[in-house]
């Protein structure tokens, strides 16, 4: 006998196992967040100085630093630069945002500011997006000396998204200059790419050198997301099976 609840019920037992199953995918279990959670590094004629902030002892799968108060790098020959604020944003799904404000000392200043990496079970064919921009503002009181944030000797763009331990999935954002007191801004992103092979971390930095007694901003996002033809497989499946059924 034909039994319409007992076919619906059946027919809400293959939705969830779709979503479970498409929730599952989407979010990739046992992610660790490896290394520091925030390292800078600065160097000019004042010297070498380097930071870094330890990770919290508690596991969590999404993670929300951020840096309490003004920290001064400090060299050799005095000042070399300070950071004013950070914000390190870690994700299991996976996902790395960082934000950043700095300031020079009284010598150009070269910067690198790195996230911990987030360490996941390995995505294959997965997809990832980037996404960065940065502000750089005039301090000096020299009438028209103007500031400049340049590119390092290592790099082609002042932000960098990185997977696997170093592998570039995209360098953003070029060399900016302003010739008097003010501001500028630049943002740029790296659209939707394909990762050849598997993934199985992500981590993010700036690289750059800042003019004397000036400063700079940013902000970032990277993230990886599985294959976009898995989830379009799973749910032309899900429509197929419910076809199937009201059929028969």
């Amino acid at each position: 006998m034909y039994n319409p609840i007992r076919r619906s019920g059946s027919l809400w037992g293959v939705v969830l196992m779709a979503v479970t199953i498409l929730f599952v995918v989407s979010h990739p279990v046992q992610a660790e967040f490896i290394g520091s959670v925030l390292t800078v590094e600065a160097t000019s004629s004042a010297g070498t100085a380097s930071q870094s902030w330890n990770l919290p002892s508690e596991p969590s799968d999404r993670l929300v630093w951020s840096l309490d108060g003004k920290y001064d790098l400090l060299g050799a020959q005095g000042l070399i630069g300070s950071i004013n604020q950070a914000v390190v944003t870690l994700e299991g799904d996976p996902a790395v945002g960082l934000s950043f404000a700095v300031s020079a000392g009284n010598a150009d200043t070269t910067f690198t500011i790195t996230t911990a990496s987030v360490s996941f079970p390995g995505l294959t064919g997965a997809t990832g997006f980037a996404s960065a921009g940065v502000t750089l503002t005039d301090r000096d009181s020299l009438p028209g000396n103007g500031a400049s944030l340049a590119l390092t000797k290592t790099n082609t763009g002042l932000y960098q998204a990185t997977y696997n331990s170093g592998t570039t999935f995209s360098e953003l954002l070029g060399a900016l200059s302003i010739a008097s007191k003010g501001t500028i801004s630049a943002n740029a992103n790296s659209g939707f790419q394909t990762i050849v092979g598997t993934v199985t971390d992500i981590q993010a930095s700036y690289s750059f050198t800042l003019s004397k007694n000036d400063s700079a901003s940013g902000t970032s996002q990277f993230e990886v997301v599985p294959e976009p033809s898995v989830f379009a497989m799973m749910i032309f499946g899900l429509i197929s099976l419910v076809l199937a059924r009201r059929r028969r």
